[in-house]
C-alpha cells in the first residue's frame, strides 16, 4: 500500500530543535509526501530556517508549507490548521523537538497496511522509563499515572498510562502529542478543542480519547517505529501558569470526557490528594536541601485546585475563559 504522508509540524521559538527534526526526517528510509510548518513563534527565525531547508527538502523530493498562526498562540490552533493545509492520505503530527530513527516512517505506516482498522497510530519514545516499582504501586493506588510495559490508558483521574516498554503492537486509549499520526479522513469528524489555548495541557489525549471512544480498538503505538522526545524546556509557561493550566484543563477534561458519577467524581480528586501525599514529603527533603522548588508548586497546586473549585460551573460548561484570558 502506497500510502502518502503528511507531516505537520507546530513550533514555537525553537530553531535548533527544529533543524534537528528537519534532519531527521530527510534520513527517513520512506519519505513523506510534504512537511507543513505551523509557526506560533514571536519573531521570524523559523520563517527563516524554512526558507533555507525548502530546497533541500525538495531535493530530497519533499515539498514543504510555511504557515504563520494568525489566529492567536495555541497549540491546538496551530494543529488544526496543518489539517486543513495537508494532502495526503495519512497525517503524521511531529513535536518540534523530537528525533527520529531512521525507519520510524516505513515503520510506522507498516501498521496500517497491517491493521485496516486502524485510524491511529503512533511510535515509542525510547527516552521514557518505566516507573520505578517503588513508586508503581502509589501510582497506581492513587491514580497518579505511570511508565508501563504494554499499556496505554487514560485513567478517570485523567491521568495517563504509556506503555515505554512494549514488546508487541498494542491497542491505546490515547496517543502522545510528540508523535501521533492518523488516518486523514478521522478529520471529517474531529478537530482539536481550541478552548485549549497557548501549551495546551493534554490537547493529544483530548484528541486520541475522543476517536477511542467513538472507535474502539482503533488506535495503536508501535515498539518498531522509535524516536526520541526531547522535551525541551525552550518556549514552556512560567511554573505557576502552568500548574494552573494542568489543574483548569484536567478539570474540563474530566467533565468533558467522563461520565461525572460519584464514582469517578472520588476517583478523580481521590488523584489530587494522592499527589499532595506524594509531593510533601519531597519538598520537605528539598528544602532540608536548600531548594523552595517543590513547596511552591505544592502552594500553586493549592491555588490552581482552588480555582478549579470556584469556577467549577463555568468549567463544567466549557467556559474556561477566566483562566484562558490571563495567559493568551
Amino acid at each position: 500500500m502506497n500510502l502518502k504522508i503528511s507531516i505537520v509540524i507546530p513550533t514555537y521559538n525553537r530553531v535548533t530543535e527544529l533543524i534537528e527534526v528537519f534532519e531527521s526526517i530527510l534520513n527517513q528510509t520512506k519519505k513523506p509526501f510534504e512537511v507543513v510548518i505551523v509557526d506560533d513563534s514571536d519573531t521570524d527565525a523559523i520563517e527563516e530556517i524554512v526558507d533555507k531547508w525548502k530546497n533541500v527538502f525538495l531535493n530530497k523530493v519533499i515539498q514543504t508549507k510555511y504557515i504563520r498562526n494568525t489566529r492567536g498562540k495555541s497549540l491546538t490552533k496551530a494543529r488544526n490548521i496543518g489539517i486543513e493545509n495537508v494532502s495526503g492520505d495519512i497525517l503524521l503530527f511531529l513535536d518540534d523537538d523530537v528525533i527520529l530513527e531512521n525507519d520510524y516512517i516505513d515503520r510506522l505506516t507498516d501498521i496500517y497496511s497491517r491493521i485496516p482498522s486502524a485510524i491511529g497510530v503512533q511510535g515509542l519514545i525510547t527516552n521514557y522509563e518505566k516507573t520505578p516499582k517503588k513508586r508503581l504501586l502509589f501510582n497506581k493506588i492513587f491514580l497518579i499515572g505511570y511508565f508501563g510495559k504494554n499499556d496505554c490508558k487514560v485513567l478517570p483521574s485523567t491521568n495517563v498510562t504509556y506503555s515505554c516498554e512494549p514488546d508487541k503492537i498494542i491497542s491505546c486509549q490515547w496517543m502522545s502529542g510528540a508523535n501521533q499520526s492518523y488516518r486523514c479522513a478521522i478529520f471529517d469528524e474531529f478537530q482539536y478543542d481550541e478552548n485549549l489555548v497557548r501549551y495546551s495541557y493534554k490537547e493529544d489525549v483530548d484528541f486520541s480519547y475522543r476517536i477511542f471512544k467513538k472507535y474502539p480498538n482503533s488506535l495503536y503505538i508501535t515498539p518498531y517505529a522509535r524516536l526520541e522526545h526531547k522535551a525541551s524546556d525552550i518556549a514552556r509557561l512560567p511554573n505557576q501558569k502552568r500548574i494552573t493550566m494542568e489543574y483548569v484543563y484536567s478539570f474540563y477534561f474530566f467533565y468533558k470526557n467522563f461520565n461525572p458519577s460519584l464514582t469517578n467524581k472520588i476517583l478523580f480528586f481521590w488523584s489530587w490528594v494522592g499527589y499532595i501525599i506524594v509531593a510533601t514529603p519531597v519538598a520537605v527533603i528539598k528544602k532540608i536541601l536548600g531548594s523552595d522548588d517543590m513547596f511552591l508548586r505544592i502552594s500553586y497546586s493549592i491555588r490552581a485546585l482552588g480555582l478549579c473549585l470556584s469556577n467549577l460551573q463555568k468549567i463544567k460548561f466549557g467556559d474556561l475563559e477566566f483562566f484562558n484570558k490571563k495567559i493568551r
